[in-house]
Order: structure tokens, then C-alpha cells, then sequence
């Protein structure tokens, strides 16, 4: 089916949905203050709750936007500067390696260039002190990068950032949250916790039982409280819009300056190459160029949600996409590209491939691993084919994923053109090396071994 095949965005929603066997999609669309909600599908199998456009989702590292934006709020409170070491407002940090603890900042947690290993989530409980813990064994994980010198997706330096947030207020991360961004829009079905949201309509997130299945499983629903600041956020699109209005009006919401506009700026100005999961990051913002046409968003996928926002802020336009489905991210792409196609003619095109020599090819064949997951990589037909397996932590079982075929973009840069995961891109790392030390896959490094 086209990009243009289908009259209506529900339409479009319950096609994508069927395809993949997704429980339930929410999609909302902001236009310059009207908002339009479109949902199909079920909220709950094992309840058979059908989906409602009210339903709370947990939003998952669209969080990371709440995070980045009080930090620049405290930026512009004068208590806070991006480019000061982390070290200066919790003396007692202690990382794997001693120069990258001296040297971090939070413009580097914020914009996923810390170079700490990203999927430390230990659970440290649900008091107070939960997120502090964490932090404290930090040390235990691995620096794979220097600070600075390479994106790659981390949760864990988010968690560092919301903990420095944390100390800077002498408050817990989750009321400051409360006090500068929730309260100040009028989000009042939004919090944390599984027990603040009960009481409203919700969605429950499920899995697939295998990669690409269209069977599903509900998902293990526990989150860890000091991974609060990196992807705990339960909201609905109605109230998710009221941030990305005032993130569109230049941080202004009903004649109140929430952030300043040059703090608003900022955060949208590219602070490194990505390549992954977007064109460029700035400070929490995701950013993607189409053409002339630059947009700014934030995914977010555990406990089997998967999300979208993204926002157009010269057209005051805001898209979010919900799924309550381990894999509804292979319903998210094309519903977005279908909508943004027929609003406003954008297209991202497929990367022009290029042929490469076999020497090219075979200096990148290998073993990659990274804690939760395993990557080989083999030679076929100009390209790559990449199998590996990833563990779940919920079902206590290794997953065997799809096998995936990818045609070199340049010499490290390969592209996905077809299947589920087409316009994935795979990187290796360090480019122009004639050893890859690193491959990034969904925005994770997998080292090499051997």
C-alpha cells in the first residue's frame, strides 16, 4: 500500500494497527491550539478495555523532554550551567573512569553524549533516596566512550541529570517535575506512578511473543522509581500537547514565561550528529531535517508502550502516536510519514547506496556484543546480513531477532531499505577505522569482540 492510499488518518491507523496485531493506537494532532484525537483498537486484551483517545500511556523516554526542559529551566534561574562539570554539584560522583568523571556535563547527559554504558536498570527501590542510589553505583558500569566524543542512547545519563536536578532544588526529581511543568500547564492527568493514575482510563502495555509476531502478551507494568527522569511519564495526548504548545509558543503557556525563548532555541539547536534514530540531537530533542523543513521529536518505548512526539514549530503543528505494543513502532513510522505527507508534503527519501569493494565489506564482518544483546555481522550480495539475539529481562529468555540486510550508504554508514525496519541505519565506529572498535544499532553501541 502507498504512502497516499488511504482516505483518512483512522483509516491509515486501524491499517498499520491489523498489520502488526498492535493491541491499540492513540494518535492526536495539534494545529496551532486545535487538537484532533483519533484511537482504534483495544486499551487491555486480557480486560478486552477498548482504546479510548483519553487513555493514559506511559510515555517512556519522551520523559527525557520534561527533563531537558527543567534543567534549562534552573539554567535560566542562574542555578545551573550546561557546560560545568557534573562534578561541581554532586562532589561525591564516582565513575568507572576517573577523567570522564571530572569532565561531564550536562549538556553532554542531555544530549546522549556521555559516553557511560546506557541500560542500567537496576531497581533501588521506591523511596526518596531511590534515584540517589543509583547513581551512587554508577561506578560499576562501563565508560564505552569518552564524554563528548560519540552519540549514543543513554538512559543512565538522564538519570544522572535528573539526579543533579534533583540536588541543585533540594527537591526529589518527580516534584520539581510537578512544580515547573505540570502544575504551570494545567496537566493534571500526569505523574509518575502507577497509583497516581489508577484512578483515570488507561492503556496497559503489551509485547509481542516474538519479534514481528502479531500475538501478544501483557507486559510486565513495574518501573524502577530512580529511572524517573530517563522514561516514567504517564499522560494522555490531550495533556501532552499542553508541553509541546508551550515548547511551539517559544516556552510561553496562557501569558506565563515558562522557559525563556533563547533557552527554547537552544534546546532545538544541534548539539551532535546521531544518525540512528534521527539527523542530529540537540539538548532532549531528537531532530530531522526533510529538505528544507527541520523537526524536532522524542521516542519512547518499555514496559510494551511505544511512542511518538514530534513537533513542526513554524507550523505550530504537534503529532503524538501511542501504541500499547513492544513493536508499535513498526505502526508509528509509517502513520507518521503518512500524516506529515499529507499535511504538509514531507518526505524523508531513502539514503542513495553505494558500492563498496570486499575488503570494505569484510573489515566490518564479526561478533558484536553489548549486555543485552548480541549482533553477528556476515557478508551477502554488496551489503550486510545481521542476526543476533537480545535478552528479555521480563521473561527471562533470549530472543532471536529477525534477520536484517543492509546496503552501504558510505564505508561505516549501511542502510535498511526494506522489511519492518527499513531506514534503520547501522554505523561503525570509529570511521575510516580498518577495525571497527564499535557498531550502533538502535542507537546502542555493540563492541566487538576479537
Amino acid at each position: 500500500m502507498t504512502i497516499n492510499a488511504f482516505e483518512s488518518p483512522q483509516s491509515c491507523i486501524q491499517h498499520h494497527r491489523e498489520q502488526w496485531g498492535i493491541p491499540g493506537i492513540v494518535v492526536g494532532i495539534y494545529r496551532d491550539g486545535e487538537v484532533s484525537l483519533h484511537a482504534d483498537g483495544i486499551g487491555h486484551l486480557g480486560a478486552s478495555w477498548p482504546m479510548r483517545s483519553d487513555n493514559l500511556f506511559r510515555i517512556a523516554s519522551i520523559t527525557k523532554l520534561f527533563t531537558s526542559t527543567s534543567a534549562m529551566m534552573l539554567v535560566d534561574d542562574g542555578r545551573l550551567d550546561l557546560d560545568e562539570p557534573v562534578k561541581t554539584y554532586l562532589p561525591e560522583l564516582t565513575l568507572a573512569d576517573p577523567e570522564a568523571e571530572a569532565s561531564i556535563t550536562m549538556r553532554q547527559l542531555l544530549s546522549h553524549a556521555s559516553g557511560i554504558y546506557g541500560d542500567f536498570f537496576d531497581d533501588f527501590g521506591s523511596n526518596d533516596d531511590a534515584l540517589e542510589r543509583e547513581i551512587a553505583h554508577l561506578k560499576t558500569i562501563r565508560q564505552l566512550t569518552m564524554p563528548g566524543e560519540l552519540w549514543h542512547y543513554c538512559n543512565s545519563g538522564f538519570d544522572l541529570a535528573g539526579h543533579v536536578i534533583a540536588t541543585v532544588t533540594g527537591q526529589t526529581y518527580e516534584d520539581v517535575i510537578r512544580e515547573r511543568i505540570f502544575e504551570p500547564l494545567g496537566m493534571k492527568r500526569a505523574g509518575f506512578f502507577a497509583h497516581e493514575m489508577i484512578t483515570w482510563p488507561h492503556a496497559v502495555g503489551h509485547d509481542p511473543v516474538e519479534p514481528l509476531s502479531r500475538e501478544h502478551r501483557v507486559a510486565d507494568q513495574h518501573y524502577s522509581r530512580n529511572n524517573n527522569p530517563s522514561g516514567a511519564v504517564l499522560t494522555n495526548a490531550e495533556e501532552l500537547f499542553r508541553f509541546a504548545a508551550m515548547h511551539i509558543n517559544g516556552g510561553s503557556t496562557n501569558g506565563r514565561q515558562l522557559l525563556k525563548p533563547e533557552s527554547v532555541s537552544a534546546m532545538r539547536t544541534v548539539q551532535i550528529e546521531s544518525g540512528d534514530f534521527a539527523d542530529h540531537w540537540g539538548i532532549g530533542w531528537e531532530i530531522r531535517d526533510f529538505g528544507e523543513a527541520r523537526l524536532y521529536g522524542h521516542g519512547g518505548s518499555t514496559n510494551g508502550f511505544q511512542s511518538q512526539l514530534t513537533i513542526y514549530p513554524e507550523q505550530k503543528f504537534a503529532l503524538c502516536i501511542w501504541t500499547n505494543s513492544g513493536q508499535g513502532r513498526l505502526a508509528i513510522n509509517p502513520i507518521e510519514a503518512w500524516i506529515l505527507e499529507r499535511e504538509f508534503g514531507l518526505l524523508k527519501p531513502a539514503p542513495e547506496t553505494v558500492m563498496l569493494p570486499d575488503a570494505d565489506l569484510e573489515r566490518l564482518a564479526g561478533h558484536y556484543t553489548q549486555p543485552m544483546a548480541v549482533l553477528d555481522v556476515e557478508i551477502a550480495n554488496g551489503g550486510l546480513v545481521l542476526n543476533g539475539r537480545s535478552k528479555s529481562i521480563q521473561f527471562d529468555q533470549e530472543i532471536e531477532l529477525p534477520e536484517t540486510r543492509a546496503m552501504p550508504i558510505d564505508r561505516d554508514r549501511f542502510a535498511v531499505l526494506d522489511g519492518p525496519f527499513a531506514g534503520e541505519i547501522v554505523n561503525f565506529f570509529p570511521r575510516g577505522s580498518e577495525t571497527p572498535t564499535f557498531l550502533r544499532r538502535h542507537g546502542r553501541l555493540f563492541e566487538r569482540e576479537g
